[in-house]
Protein backbone atom coordinates (compact mmCIF):
# COMPACT_ATOMS: atom_id res chain seq x y z
CA UNK A 1 0.00 0.00 0.00
CA UNK A 2 1.44 3.29 -0.57
CA UNK A 3 3.56 4.70 1.83
CA UNK A 4 1.63 8.13 1.47
CA UNK A 5 -1.62 7.16 2.91
CA UNK A 6 -2.05 9.97 4.92
CA UNK A 7 -1.30 12.62 2.19
CA UNK A 8 -4.15 11.21 0.29
CA UNK A 9 -7.09 13.36 0.00
CA UNK A 10 -10.86 11.51 -0.80
CA UNK A 11 -10.50 11.75 -4.34
CA UNK A 12 -7.33 9.96 -5.01
CA UNK A 13 -8.34 7.67 -1.85
CA UNK A 14 -11.63 6.71 -3.77
CA UNK A 15 -9.68 6.19 -7.27
CA UNK A 16 -7.25 3.37 -5.31
CA UNK A 17 -10.09 1.87 -3.68
CA UNK A 18 -11.36 1.40 -7.34
CA UNK A 19 -8.41 0.47 -8.40
CA UNK A 20 -7.34 -2.14 -6.05
CA UNK A 21 -4.48 -0.44 -5.38
CA UNK A 22 -5.14 -0.96 -1.74
CA UNK A 23 -8.58 -1.79 0.33
CA UNK A 24 -11.00 0.26 2.76
CA UNK A 25 -9.78 -2.15 5.76
CA UNK A 26 -5.95 -1.34 4.82
CA UNK A 27 -6.65 2.26 4.84
CA UNK A 28 -8.99 2.18 8.02
CA UNK A 29 -6.22 -0.15 9.84
CA UNK A 30 -3.64 2.18 8.64
CA UNK A 31 -5.76 5.56 10.48
CA UNK A 32 -6.35 3.30 13.55
CA UNK A 33 -2.54 2.47 13.86
CA UNK A 34 -1.98 5.88 13.06
CA UNK A 35 -4.79 6.95 16.48
CA UNK A 36 -3.11 4.82 18.67
CA UNK A 37 0.52 5.79 18.33
CA UNK A 38 -0.55 9.87 18.28
CA UNK A 39 -3.83 9.95 20.07
CA UNK A 40 -1.40 9.30 23.60
CA UNK A 41 -0.20 12.51 23.48
CA UNK A 42 -2.07 14.65 21.29
CA UNK A 43 -5.65 13.18 22.97
CA UNK A 44 -7.58 14.17 19.77
CA UNK A 45 -10.17 11.01 20.18
CA UNK A 46 -12.39 10.70 23.23
CA UNK A 47 -13.62 7.35 21.83
CA UNK A 48 -12.04 5.02 19.41
CA UNK A 49 -14.67 3.36 17.63
CA UNK A 50 -12.27 0.46 16.34
CA UNK A 51 -14.77 -2.78 15.92
CA UNK A 52 -17.48 -0.48 14.04
CA UNK A 53 -14.96 1.00 12.05
CA UNK A 54 -13.23 -2.64 11.00
CA UNK A 55 -16.51 -3.66 10.39
CA UNK A 56 -17.39 -1.08 8.21
CA UNK A 57 -14.29 -0.66 6.27
CA UNK A 58 -15.21 -4.89 5.49
CA UNK A 59 -18.64 -4.43 4.55
CA UNK A 60 -17.59 -0.93 2.25
CA UNK A 61 -14.98 -3.50 0.12
CA UNK A 62 -17.71 -6.47 -0.40
CA UNK A 63 -19.81 -3.87 -1.19
CA UNK A 64 -17.41 -2.37 -3.91
CA UNK A 65 -16.66 -6.27 -5.17
CA UNK A 66 -20.21 -6.17 -5.75
CA UNK A 67 -20.42 -3.15 -7.90
CA UNK A 68 -22.33 -1.18 -5.31
CA UNK A 69 -20.14 1.89 -4.19
CA UNK A 70 -22.11 4.04 -2.66
CA UNK A 71 -20.15 7.50 -3.26
CA UNK A 72 -16.66 9.28 -3.61
CA UNK A 73 -16.63 8.65 0.68
CA UNK A 74 -17.32 4.78 0.73
CA UNK A 75 -14.56 3.34 2.61
CA UNK A 76 -12.66 6.68 3.80
CA UNK A 77 -12.24 7.14 7.61
CA UNK A 78 -13.89 10.08 9.18
CA UNK A 79 -14.37 11.56 12.85
CA UNK A 80 -16.83 12.80 14.52
CA UNK A 81 -16.85 15.93 17.24
CA UNK A 82 -18.28 14.40 20.46
CA UNK A 83 -21.60 16.85 20.37
CA UNK A 84 -23.04 14.63 17.51
CA UNK A 85 -24.54 11.45 17.85
CA UNK A 86 -23.59 8.01 16.99
CA UNK A 87 -26.44 5.55 17.50
CA UNK A 88 -25.78 2.99 20.66
CA UNK A 89 -22.40 5.25 21.22
CA UNK A 90 -21.99 7.59 24.52
CA UNK A 91 -22.14 11.46 23.35
CA UNK A 92 -20.39 13.41 25.63
CA UNK A 93 -20.60 17.07 24.21
CA UNK A 94 -16.85 17.14 26.26
CA UNK A 95 -18.82 17.26 30.03
CA UNK A 96 -18.36 14.60 32.41
CA UNK A 97 -21.87 14.09 33.18
CA UNK A 98 -22.58 12.97 29.81
CA UNK A 99 -19.91 10.26 30.45
CA UNK A 100 -22.16 7.25 29.88
CA UNK A 101 -25.00 9.29 27.82
CA UNK A 102 -25.65 6.06 24.82
CA UNK A 103 -27.38 8.55 21.89
CA UNK A 104 -30.70 5.98 20.92
CA UNK A 105 -30.50 6.82 17.16
CA UNK A 106 -27.94 8.92 14.91
CA UNK A 107 -28.05 12.35 14.18
CA UNK A 108 -29.39 13.61 10.75
CA UNK A 109 -25.82 13.89 9.18
CA UNK A 110 -24.44 10.36 10.87
CA UNK A 111 -27.52 8.80 8.72
CA UNK A 112 -26.29 10.77 5.49
CA UNK A 113 -22.81 10.21 6.35
CA UNK A 114 -23.20 6.18 6.95
CA UNK A 115 -25.67 6.18 3.52
CA UNK A 116 -22.73 7.31 2.06
CA UNK A 117 -20.46 4.44 3.18
CA UNK A 118 -17.93 6.63 5.16
CA UNK A 119 -15.96 4.69 7.82
CA UNK A 120 -16.19 6.32 11.63
CA UNK A 121 -13.20 5.93 13.68
CA UNK A 122 -14.47 7.80 16.81
CA UNK A 123 -15.65 10.88 18.65
CA UNK A 124 -13.43 13.63 19.11
CA UNK A 125 -12.68 15.85 22.20
CA UNK A 126 -13.85 19.16 22.50
CA UNK A 127 -14.21 21.97 24.88
CA UNK A 128 -16.58 21.10 27.70
CA UNK A 129 -20.53 21.66 26.17
CA UNK A 130 -18.60 23.49 23.11
CA UNK A 131 -18.51 27.04 25.34
CA UNK A 132 -15.14 27.87 24.25
CA UNK A 133 -12.29 28.07 22.22
CA UNK A 134 -9.23 26.04 23.83
CA UNK A 135 -9.95 22.44 23.88
CA UNK A 136 -9.07 22.60 27.40
CA UNK A 137 -11.12 20.19 29.01
CA UNK A 138 -10.54 19.17 32.98
CA UNK A 139 -12.55 16.00 32.89
CA UNK A 140 -11.63 14.40 29.42
CA UNK A 141 -8.23 16.06 28.89
CA UNK A 142 -6.43 18.61 26.90
CA UNK A 143 -5.83 18.38 23.27
CA UNK A 144 -3.12 18.95 22.31
CA UNK A 145 -2.08 21.07 18.58
CA UNK A 146 -0.38 18.98 16.63
CA UNK A 147 2.69 21.21 15.40
CA UNK A 148 3.54 22.27 19.15
CA UNK A 149 2.51 20.22 22.07
CA UNK A 150 1.30 22.05 24.93
CA UNK A 151 -0.48 24.60 23.13
CA UNK A 152 -4.40 24.79 22.17
CA UNK A 153 -5.55 23.62 18.85
CA UNK A 154 -8.28 25.70 18.97
CA UNK A 155 -12.07 24.93 19.71
CA UNK A 156 -14.67 24.08 20.73
CA UNK A 157 -13.68 21.54 17.64
CA UNK A 158 -10.30 21.31 18.55
CA UNK A 159 -10.14 17.90 18.24
CA UNK A 160 -10.81 17.78 14.68
CA UNK A 161 -8.63 20.48 14.03
CA UNK A 162 -5.78 18.46 15.72
CA UNK A 163 -6.86 14.88 14.36
CA UNK A 164 -7.04 16.15 10.97
CA UNK A 165 -3.84 17.96 10.86
CA UNK A 166 -1.97 14.81 12.57
CA UNK A 167 -3.09 12.69 10.42
CA UNK A 168 -5.47 10.34 12.45
CA UNK A 169 -8.62 10.79 9.58
CA UNK A 170 -8.74 11.81 6.21
CA UNK A 171 -11.54 14.57 7.56
CA UNK A 172 -13.78 15.66 10.51
CA UNK A 173 -17.22 16.79 11.36
CA UNK A 174 -17.17 19.59 13.72
CA UNK A 175 -19.44 22.41 14.64
CA UNK A 176 -18.91 26.11 15.08
CA UNK A 177 -21.28 28.76 16.97
CA UNK A 178 -18.92 31.63 16.99
CA UNK A 179 -15.83 30.34 15.20
CA UNK A 180 -15.12 26.37 16.34
CA UNK A 181 -14.16 25.08 13.02
CA UNK A 182 -12.65 28.12 11.68
CA UNK A 183 -10.83 28.96 15.29
CA UNK A 184 -9.42 25.20 15.30
CA UNK A 185 -8.26 25.20 11.03
CA UNK A 186 -6.52 28.26 11.70
CA UNK A 187 -4.44 27.07 14.60
CA UNK A 188 -3.49 23.24 12.95
CA UNK A 189 -3.12 24.14 9.59
CA UNK A 190 -6.60 22.71 8.23
CA UNK A 191 -9.19 23.91 5.72
CA UNK A 192 -12.28 24.68 7.99
CA UNK A 193 -15.54 25.31 6.31
CA UNK A 194 -18.77 26.90 8.04
CA UNK A 195 -21.93 26.72 5.87
CA UNK A 196 -24.73 28.85 5.19
CA UNK A 197 -26.71 28.81 8.24
CA UNK A 198 -29.49 25.72 8.14
CA UNK A 199 -27.83 24.27 5.03
CA UNK A 200 -26.57 21.43 7.06
CA UNK A 201 -29.00 19.64 9.99
CA UNK A 202 -28.38 19.87 13.65
CA UNK A 203 -31.23 17.71 14.55
CA UNK A 204 -29.36 14.78 16.82
CA UNK A 205 -26.10 17.26 18.09
CA UNK A 206 -25.41 18.64 21.28
CA UNK A 207 -26.66 22.55 20.89
CA UNK A 208 -24.99 25.54 22.59
CA UNK A 209 -27.07 28.33 20.62
CA UNK A 210 -29.62 27.06 18.29
CA UNK A 211 -29.99 30.68 16.07
CA UNK A 212 -25.79 30.30 15.81
CA UNK A 213 -24.88 27.03 15.43
CA UNK A 214 -23.39 25.44 12.15
CA UNK A 215 -22.20 22.18 11.28
CA UNK A 216 -19.33 21.68 8.95
CA UNK A 217 -16.31 19.69 7.74
CA UNK A 218 -12.89 19.98 8.53
CA UNK A 219 -10.12 18.45 6.14
CA UNK A 220 -6.78 18.80 4.45
CA UNK A 221 -8.24 20.60 1.44
CA UNK A 222 -10.84 22.40 0.00
CA UNK A 223 -11.41 20.48 -2.28
CA UNK A 224 -12.26 17.49 0.76
CA UNK A 225 -14.32 19.87 2.28
CA UNK A 226 -16.23 20.86 -0.74
CA UNK A 227 -16.91 16.47 -0.57
CA UNK A 228 -18.04 16.16 2.13
CA UNK A 229 -20.07 19.55 2.55
CA UNK A 230 -22.40 17.65 -0.39
CA UNK A 231 -23.23 14.56 1.48
CA UNK A 232 -24.18 16.50 4.73
CA UNK A 233 -26.12 19.46 3.60
CA UNK A 234 -29.02 17.26 2.60
CA UNK A 235 -32.17 18.85 3.89
CA UNK A 236 -34.02 17.75 6.95
CA UNK A 237 -37.86 18.36 7.14
CA UNK A 238 -37.33 17.72 11.12
CA UNK A 239 -34.86 20.34 11.64
CA UNK A 240 -37.03 23.61 11.98
CA UNK A 241 -33.45 25.65 10.93
CA UNK A 242 -32.96 24.00 8.28
CA UNK A 243 -33.50 25.35 5.11
CA UNK A 244 -35.09 24.17 1.34
CA UNK A 245 -31.79 25.39 -0.49
CA UNK A 246 -30.91 23.69 -3.92
CA UNK A 247 -28.20 20.68 -2.95
CA UNK A 248 -24.86 21.90 -3.10
CA UNK A 249 -22.78 19.13 -5.76
CA UNK A 250 -19.33 19.01 -5.65
CA UNK A 251 -18.56 19.57 -9.39
CA UNK A 252 -15.96 20.94 -11.91
CA UNK A 253 -17.45 24.62 -11.12
CA UNK A 254 -15.27 24.56 -7.85
CA UNK A 255 -11.99 24.34 -9.73
CA UNK A 256 -12.20 28.06 -11.28
CA UNK A 257 -9.07 29.74 -12.28
CA UNK A 258 -9.32 33.06 -12.35
CA UNK A 259 -11.23 35.75 -9.87
CA UNK A 260 -11.99 38.27 -12.74
CA UNK A 261 -14.77 40.28 -11.79
CA UNK A 262 -15.18 39.35 -8.09
CA UNK A 263 -15.25 42.17 -5.88
CA UNK A 264 -13.44 41.31 -2.10
CA UNK A 265 -13.69 43.44 0.61
CA UNK A 266 -10.84 43.92 3.05
CA UNK A 267 -9.54 45.47 6.38
CA UNK A 268 -6.47 47.72 6.59
CA UNK A 269 -3.90 46.34 9.22
CA UNK A 270 -3.75 49.54 10.44
CA UNK A 271 -7.10 49.47 11.40
CA UNK A 272 -6.66 46.22 13.47
CA UNK A 273 -5.68 46.25 17.10
CA UNK A 274 -3.81 43.35 18.50
CA UNK A 275 -3.17 41.55 15.20
CA UNK A 276 0.29 39.32 15.60
CA UNK A 277 2.81 40.64 13.05
CA UNK A 278 3.21 37.17 11.54
CA UNK A 279 -0.54 37.31 10.72
CA UNK A 280 -0.29 40.87 9.56
CA UNK A 281 1.76 39.95 6.80
CA UNK A 282 0.27 37.11 5.67
CA UNK A 283 -2.85 38.72 5.51
CA UNK A 284 -0.93 41.05 3.18
CA UNK A 285 0.51 38.44 1.40
CA UNK A 286 -3.13 37.26 0.68
CA UNK A 287 -4.57 39.71 -0.76
CA UNK A 288 -2.13 40.51 -2.86
CA UNK A 289 -2.62 36.75 -4.27
CA UNK A 290 -6.30 37.40 -4.69
CA UNK A 291 -5.33 40.27 -6.59
CA UNK A 292 -3.11 38.91 -8.64
CA UNK A 293 -5.79 36.44 -9.82
CA UNK A 294 -7.99 38.84 -11.00
CA UNK A 295 -10.26 39.99 -8.08
CA UNK A 296 -10.48 43.55 -7.33
CA UNK A 297 -10.16 44.48 -3.95
CA UNK A 298 -11.51 46.96 -1.75
CA UNK A 299 -11.05 48.49 1.70
CA UNK A 300 -13.62 47.78 4.21
CA UNK A 301 -14.06 49.52 7.81
CA UNK A 302 -15.80 46.81 10.11
CA UNK A 303 -15.59 49.62 13.06
CA UNK A 304 -18.30 51.54 11.57
CA UNK A 305 -20.91 48.57 11.10
CA UNK A 306 -19.98 46.56 13.89
CA UNK A 307 -18.63 46.47 17.98
CA UNK A 308 -17.34 42.76 17.99
CA UNK A 309 -16.37 42.90 21.65
CA UNK A 310 -20.21 43.70 22.71
CA UNK A 311 -22.48 41.22 20.09
CA UNK A 312 -19.65 38.87 21.49
CA UNK A 313 -20.82 39.19 24.96
CA UNK A 314 -24.34 39.02 24.02
CA UNK A 315 -23.99 36.12 22.46
CA UNK A 316 -22.38 34.89 24.96
CA UNK A 317 -25.31 35.59 27.29
CA UNK A 318 -27.81 33.99 24.69
CA UNK A 319 -25.39 30.16 25.07
CA UNK A 320 -25.19 30.27 28.60
CA UNK A 321 -28.58 30.70 29.15
CA UNK A 322 -29.77 28.17 26.46
CA UNK A 323 -27.36 25.75 28.13
CA UNK A 324 -28.43 26.19 31.49
CA UNK A 325 -32.15 25.20 30.25
CA UNK A 326 -30.43 22.78 28.19
CA UNK A 327 -28.76 20.90 31.23
CA UNK A 328 -30.43 22.11 33.65
CA UNK A 329 -31.81 18.51 34.85
CA UNK A 330 -28.05 17.34 35.02
CA UNK A 331 -26.91 20.36 36.72
CA UNK A 332 -29.15 20.23 39.55
CA UNK A 333 -28.68 16.58 39.79
CA UNK A 334 -25.01 17.22 40.66
CA UNK A 335 -22.99 20.19 39.47
CA UNK A 336 -19.82 18.68 40.15
CA UNK A 337 -19.93 16.75 36.71
CA UNK A 338 -19.33 20.20 35.39
CA UNK A 339 -16.65 22.65 35.78
CA UNK A 340 -16.26 25.51 37.75
CA UNK A 341 -16.17 27.75 34.91
CA UNK A 342 -19.00 26.34 33.32
CA UNK A 343 -21.03 26.46 36.66
CA UNK A 344 -20.28 30.09 36.83
CA UNK A 345 -20.61 31.27 33.68
CA UNK A 346 -24.22 29.13 33.26
CA UNK A 347 -25.39 31.34 36.44
CA UNK A 348 -24.60 34.02 35.45
CA UNK A 349 -26.98 34.01 32.55
CA UNK A 350 -29.57 32.35 34.87
CA UNK A 351 -29.78 35.24 37.05
CA UNK A 352 -30.14 37.42 34.32
CA UNK A 353 -33.06 39.06 33.95
CA UNK A 354 -35.34 38.38 30.65
CA UNK A 355 -35.24 41.73 28.90
CA UNK A 356 -31.85 42.17 28.76
CA UNK A 357 -31.74 38.54 26.95
CA UNK A 358 -34.51 39.67 24.51
CA UNK A 359 -31.94 42.85 23.68
CA UNK A 360 -29.37 40.72 23.38
CA UNK A 361 -31.17 38.10 20.46
CA UNK A 362 -32.71 41.15 19.42
CA UNK A 363 -29.22 42.94 18.46
CA UNK A 364 -27.94 39.98 16.69
CA UNK A 365 -31.45 39.68 14.45
CA UNK A 366 -30.29 43.09 13.97
CA UNK A 367 -26.73 42.06 13.15
CA UNK A 368 -27.09 39.83 10.51
CA UNK A 369 -28.64 42.09 8.41
CA UNK A 370 -25.97 44.60 8.91
CA UNK A 371 -23.87 42.12 7.58
CA UNK A 372 -25.81 40.89 4.47
CA UNK A 373 -25.94 44.23 3.56
CA UNK A 374 -22.23 44.28 2.88
CA UNK A 375 -22.81 41.79 0.28
CA UNK A 376 -24.60 43.99 -1.84
CA UNK A 377 -20.99 45.81 -2.64
CA UNK A 378 -18.49 42.86 -2.00
CA UNK A 379 -18.77 39.48 -3.42
CA UNK A 380 -16.72 38.35 -0.65
CA UNK A 381 -14.77 39.37 2.33
CA UNK A 382 -11.47 38.42 3.20
CA UNK A 383 -9.75 38.23 6.63
CA UNK A 384 -7.46 36.79 8.97
CA UNK A 385 -9.72 33.43 11.04
CA UNK A 386 -7.90 34.86 14.14
CA UNK A 387 -5.99 38.20 15.36
CA UNK A 388 -3.43 35.64 17.00
CA UNK A 389 -1.81 31.62 16.12
CA UNK A 390 -2.02 28.78 18.62
CA UNK A 391 -0.70 29.70 22.06
CA UNK A 392 0.53 27.97 25.14
CA UNK A 393 -2.11 26.35 26.99
CA UNK A 394 -0.56 28.40 30.35
CA UNK A 395 -1.76 32.09 28.51
CA UNK A 396 -4.80 32.65 29.24
CA UNK A 397 -6.90 33.31 25.67
CA UNK A 398 -7.56 36.66 24.19
CA UNK A 399 -10.55 38.27 24.43
CA UNK A 400 -10.59 39.57 20.65
CA UNK A 401 -9.97 35.39 20.02
CA UNK A 402 -12.98 35.25 17.88
CA UNK A 403 -13.50 38.74 16.33
CA UNK A 404 -13.20 37.84 12.63
CA UNK A 405 -15.00 34.50 13.24
CA UNK A 406 -17.95 35.45 15.00
CA UNK A 407 -18.96 37.82 12.08
CA UNK A 408 -20.10 34.95 9.74
CA UNK A 409 -22.18 33.12 12.48
CA UNK A 410 -24.12 36.28 13.13
CA UNK A 411 -24.58 36.40 9.20
CA UNK A 412 -25.48 33.06 8.94
CA UNK A 413 -22.71 33.36 6.47
CA UNK A 414 -20.68 30.60 4.61
CA UNK A 415 -17.32 30.94 5.55
CA UNK A 416 -13.90 28.84 4.99
CA UNK A 417 -10.57 29.25 6.40
CA UNK A 418 -7.62 28.39 4.54
CA UNK A 419 -3.72 27.96 6.02
CA UNK A 420 -1.84 29.92 3.96
CA UNK A 421 1.48 30.69 5.79
CA UNK A 422 3.44 29.57 9.43
CA UNK A 423 5.09 31.68 11.86
CA UNK A 424 8.62 33.12 11.17
CA UNK A 425 9.20 32.63 15.20
CA UNK A 426 9.26 36.58 15.82
CA UNK A 427 6.24 36.74 18.82
CA UNK A 428 5.45 32.93 18.98
CA UNK A 429 7.14 29.52 18.14
CA UNK A 430 8.66 29.02 14.56
CA UNK A 431 6.35 27.35 12.28
CA UNK A 432 2.61 27.53 13.52
CA UNK A 433 0.33 27.58 11.18
CA UNK A 434 -1.65 30.87 9.78
CA UNK A 435 -5.43 31.21 8.54
CA UNK A 436 -7.02 33.16 6.37
CA UNK A 437 -10.93 33.51 6.39
CA UNK A 438 -13.09 34.22 3.12
CA UNK A 439 -16.35 34.72 4.10
CA UNK A 440 -19.33 35.70 1.48
CA UNK A 441 -23.10 35.79 1.53
CA UNK A 442 -25.84 33.59 2.71
CA UNK A 443 -26.52 30.91 0.53
CA UNK A 444 -23.63 31.44 -1.56
CA UNK A 445 -21.24 28.51 -0.40
CA UNK A 446 -20.03 27.38 -3.75
CA UNK A 447 -18.31 30.95 -4.13
CA UNK A 448 -16.57 30.59 -0.61
CA UNK A 449 -15.00 27.46 -1.68
CA UNK A 450 -14.03 28.37 -5.06
CA UNK A 451 -12.55 31.42 -3.55
CA UNK A 452 -10.87 28.96 -1.03
CA UNK A 453 -9.48 26.81 -3.61
CA UNK A 454 -7.90 29.27 -5.84
CA UNK A 455 -6.29 30.62 -2.15
CA UNK A 456 -5.46 27.15 -1.46
CA UNK A 457 -3.56 26.75 -5.07
CA UNK A 458 -1.74 30.16 -5.02
CA UNK A 459 0.02 29.91 -1.40
CA UNK A 460 0.52 25.95 -2.03
CA UNK A 461 1.13 26.02 2.02
CA UNK A 462 2.94 23.21 3.50
CA UNK A 463 3.16 22.35 7.33
CA UNK A 464 6.34 23.37 8.61
CA UNK A 465 8.64 21.05 10.78
CA UNK A 466 10.33 23.04 12.56
CA UNK A 467 8.56 22.11 16.16
CA UNK A 468 7.68 18.11 15.83
CA UNK A 469 6.84 15.40 13.36
CA UNK A 470 3.13 15.02 13.67
CA UNK A 471 2.06 16.98 10.92
CA UNK A 472 4.18 15.46 8.17
CA UNK A 473 1.58 14.46 6.11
Amino acid sequence: MNKNIFSLGIKNLSNGLKNKRFTSLDITKKYLESIKIKNRTLNAFINILEESAIWDSQKSDKRRRDGKELSLLDGIPIALKDNININDVITTGGIKAYRNEIAKSDSFIVKLLKDAGAIILGKLNMHEAALGATTQNEFYGNCNNPHYIGFTPGGSSGGAGSAVAAGLCVGAIGTDTLGSIRIPASFCGTVGFKPTFGRVSNRGIMPLCKMLDHTGPITRSVEDASLLFEVISKFDSEDPECKIIEPYTHNNDLYIESLSGKNIGFIDNNNISGLDIDIQLAYNQAILLLGSKGAKINEIDFDNYFNTEKLISQSMLIMESELYNFHREKIIENKNDFSNTFIKNVNFAKNQNAPKLLKAITDIKNTRISIRKLFKNFDAIVVPSTPTVAFSFQKKPPKNLASFTCLANFGGCPAISIPTDNTSGLNSPKGLPIGMQIITAPENDLLALQIGWVLEKAVKWKPSNANNNFCRF
